[in-house]
């Protein structure tokens, strides 16, 4: 028997744990009732909020709490230890699509040379129990689901060792924050220690040795994937790829992108060598950013793991795929392509059945391969069903002899069992309140209603037809407020192809004229924005919502293949939700959008969109792209918005800054430690000059941080205060108001800069050069910043900001003369 040792600073979060399984309960026995009345058929982003708190089974959780019943377990098996690296939570974060229950133990143990009454913050989304040597000091129950609340409490530690158990849980819905932190108030350090069966130095050295792992990249495109480590013992590294959850719903698709399986792999560590070779990128096919598991085995059996992102591109695999010169040959090349891959997807099952190719059925299995876990997820009112429904709806209604009969009679089934609103009854927790959920969800009703007029839906206990014009309503007021607002969550590399998908649905088989003509006007001002905001094969806009899987991922995004098959710009690759029905269509979008992707003459935007009116800024030259979103919401808490972007000609790794929502790097929190900001700055742009102003409060993380992808540089200068970059031609510089530092250890080893207190100013320019950075003293001489008063004065201009205000040679730039983007605005 050993023992880690460890100690929790003052100030500092406890997160030495052992830890138990997660116990996963389906919350399966909840009435299913409707949502509250006064609801607008089609919900926008304004009417969100308190939403959650509607769900019936959240009701019924909140009356029939778990924790009230639980008691001290002597039985419970303590199975790991809990290795949180940077994290200052105990994070069990995970995705279900259906609710269910979450339940764990943690146990710790802290040594005292006197009785003592220690103060701790204890932090959860759900609810919390803590025993101190047997004894019940602590019950906490917040349940506000994914707000995370704090309260201060004492435990009454006894001289010598002291036994600290802790139960949580929460309910599950959809994405779900299943975390604790108990953070350290007292004036002293606490001494620990976790009772181990094993050398302890196995586990402090496999802990430091994947705390040291990076990539030398987080994108790959050709040649060795390349990896750094560091061990004080030789070990085998073991490798895993988007690994699976612990949770018990393996036999649904989730509402990501379908991602190729990839076995494990097994590279040796030595002593005293850094550098290895995970593979040769031509070895990986994905579809999305990749979770890489690093996990080193312990003598028990257990494993400690850490996951690093990681893009791969696999160029040899696209390369000759998109070829064709016009965008009816190319959209014919991406459906041959796509009926080829080995997936669990929908969209491959389309284009099997489109191309009379057979689909793979498995030894006692009813449904094919391709659609068995995506109908398990509709089947279930699993979130995203949605996404899923609306596209099989669609290719049955136009190619309903091109589907097999007992596929036909399994969507017949599973559309009239489904629940297509709110105000049909329902325990599920399928996400209904944003503009496109809403939008899949009435395109379901009505292509459902119209396929079958005449029988009985039996949520709803509606006819066919009654949904069809429920549906058709919907659809058209939707439409209303799209026309009006635009996308709520503006430019989003995230949720725009969602919207897609529905509007090519609805353009491919919508069995009315109206809705058909109003998909294509949904599709032309689709287009527009993508033309508008990208950089060459670079989505390098600003987005209402994102997450770190898009930012790190713009070769793999929908958008990117999207683009390479509509105007043979782009990067085509597997993400294939929206390009299979754009494939399956006759649609074509303006051409003269091309001629924005890749400009000869500088160019500039700015609109408007959503109800909360985001000012969308961006301007693009043939060197450089700088994007922006002006003053939203300045100095509130934030969540999935991405308020600044900079990109080279070449980049697929765009340059942006944020103030991050977590201390996890690529956790699943909202806002992340990449995605989002916790703090929303406030920002100015002219043209080619952006300015950003951070005012965080106490409860923010103290820092803000720049991504910064070295590899795409050809050249750097770096200062105490700012950071000089560039690639060819094109050339960057940033300036912090508050000094910065490059992070040296750790997975974002040389990507990241940190700029450490509660206010900041920072200075953001683009410029072309002639293949080479001008001196440090020649930069400073041109861009002179004075922090204080937030001034700058750069290539003969002279800038001030001031709250929510700039001002270019002492005339104000006008925020008020950006209008809501329309269809055809900047094009026709």
């Amino acid at each position: 028997m050993d023992a880690k040792r460890f100690v929790v600073l003052k100030d500092s979060s406890l997160t030495d744990f052992l830890l138990s399984p997660i116990n996963y309960e389906r919350q399966s026995t909840v009435p299913p009732r409707k949502f509250k009345e006064g609801l607008r058929p089609s919900p926008y982003e304004y009417e969100m909020d308190g939403i959650d708190n509607e769900y019936p089974g959240r009701d019924y959780f909140l009356h029939h709490k778990v924790i009230d019943h639980q008691e001290l377990d002597d039985n419970v098996k303590y199975s790991k230890v809990y290795s949180g690296f940077e994290d200052d939570f105990v994070t069990l974060s995970s995705e279900l699509p259906v609710p269910t229950i979450l339940r764990c133990w943690a146990k710790t143990f802290i040594d005292t040379d006197a009785d003592k009454k220690v103060p701790f913050k204890i932090s959860t989304p759900g609810g919390m129990k803590i025993w101190v040597n047997g004894k019940l000091e602590v019950t906490y129950k917040n349940y506000t689901r994914n707000t995370t609340k704090s309260e201060n409490i004492e435990l009454s530690l006894d001289k010598g060792t002291n036994e600290i158990v802790v139960y949580f849980d929460d309910l599950g819905e959809r994405d779900v924050d299943f975390i604790f932190s108990m953070v350290n108030l007292g004036n002293y350090t606490l001494n620990g220690h976790l009772p181990l069966s094993y050398d302890a130095s196995v586990l402090v050295n496999a802990q430091n040795t994947l705390s040291s792992i990076y990539f030398l990249s987080d994108y790959y495109d050709e040649g060795d994937i390349k990896f750094f480590t560091d061990s004080d013992e030789a070990n085998k590294l073991r490798i895993r790829f988007n690994p699976p959850t612990e949770d018990p719903y393996s036999d649904m698709q989730s509402g990501d992108i379908t991602e190729f399986k990839h076995g494990d792999r097994e590279i040796d560590i030595k002593t005293g060598k850094h550098n290895y070779v995970l593979g040769n990128t031509f070895d990986f096919q994905f579809a999305s950013l990749t979770n890489v598991e690093f996990g080193l085995k312990m003598p028990d059996d257990s494993w400690v793991t850490r996951i690093v992102t990681l893009t791969v591109y696999n160029t040899q695999n696209y390369q000759s795929v998109i070829t064709a010169k016009t965008i009816k040959d190319r959209k014919e090349q991406a459906l041959e392509y796509y009926s080829k891959q080995d997936l669990d997807d929908i969209n491959v099952a389309m284009t099997k059945m489109y191309l009379g190719k057979k689909l793979k059925y498995e030894d006692g299995h009813k449904l094919p391969f391709e659609l068995e876990s995506a109908l398990n997820l509709v089947n279930s009112h699993g979130d995203c069903a949605d996404f899923i429904l609306a596209p099989l709806l669609m290719f049955l209604t136009k190619y309903p002899d091109r589907v097999p009969q007992e596929i036909k009679d399994t969507l017949k089934e599973t559309s009239l069992k489904f629940r297509y609103w709110i105000d049909e009854p329902g325990n599920d927790v399928m996400w209904y309140f944003s503009e496109n959920h809403a939008f899949l969800f009435h395109i379901a009703r009505y292509l459902a209603g119209h396929l079958y007029p005449n029988e009985k839906f039996e949520v709803s206990g509606h006819t066919g037809q009654q949904q069809y014009e429920l549906g058709k309503k919907q659809i058209e007021d939707w439409f209303d407020e799209f026309f009006e607002y635009g996308l709520a969550e503006w430019n989003s590399l995230t949720y725009m192809p969602i919207d897609l998908i529905g509007l090519f649905v609805l353009y491919n088989s919508a069995p009315d004229k109206n809705i058909k003509d109003l998909a294509k006007k949904g599709l032309d001002f689709c287009f527009q924005i993508i033309a508008m905001n990208s950089f060459g094969k670079n989505y390098a806009s600003t987005y209402g919502r994102v997450y770190e899987h898009n930012l790190k991922n713009i070769a793999l995004s929908e958008i990117a293949s999207l683009s390479k098959v509509a105007f043979d710009i782009g990067c085509f690759n597997d993400a294939l939700r929206d390009v299979v029905p754009f494939a399956l269509s006759d649609y074509e979008p303006n051409p003269k959008l091309a001629s924005l992707f890749e400009p000869e003459e500088p160019l500039h935007f700015e609109y408007i969109q959503g109800v909360n009116k985001a000012h969308s800024y961006i301007y693009k030259t043939s060197e450089y792209a700088m994007a922006a979103v002006i003053n939203y919401k300045v100095g509130l808490h934030g969540v999935q918005q991405h308020n600044m972007n900079v990109a080279l000609k070449g980049m697929l790794n765009n340059i942006w800054i944020n103030n991050p929502g977590e201390r996890k790097f690529s956790g699943d929190h909202k806002p992340s430690y990449w995605a989002g900001n916790n703090r929303e700055p406030q920002i100015n742009q002219y043209k080619n000059y952006q300015f950003m102003s951070y005012e965080l409060t106490e409860d923010d993380l103290q820092f803000i941080h720049m991504y910064y992808p070295y590899w795409e540089f050809d050249e750097e200068i770096i200062g105490e205060h700012y950071v000089a970059f560039r690639k060819g031609n094109a050339a960057g510089f940033v300036h912090f108001s508050n000094s910065i530092k490059k992070t040296e250890f750790g997975p974002e080893t040389n990507r990241e800069f940190i700029s450490d207190g509660s206010k900041h100013f920072v200075f953001i320019t683009c410029f072309t050069v002639d293949g080479k950075l001008p001196t440090e003293s020649e930069l400073l001489n041109r861009f002179k910043v004075d922090d204080t008063n937030r001034e700058v004065e750069a290539d003969g201009h002279k800038f001030r900001v001031e709250t929510e205000k700039l001002f270019v040679d002492d005339k104000e730039v006008p925020t008020n003369t950006a209008k809501y983007l329309k269809t055809g605005d900047f094009v026709e």
